[in-house]
């Protein structure tokens, strides 16, 4: 596991919400 994944992952359980997370991290939801 990287860096930017354990973020993306921590993001995720802030937000509580996949899409919010994604967009908090810059990225795109994937599919």
């Amino acid at each position: 596991m990287t860096l930017t994944e354990l973020k993306y992952i921590v993001a995720v359980a802030r937000e509580r919400h996949f899409g919010k997370a994604a967009e908090a991290c810059h990225v795109s939801q994937p599919t």
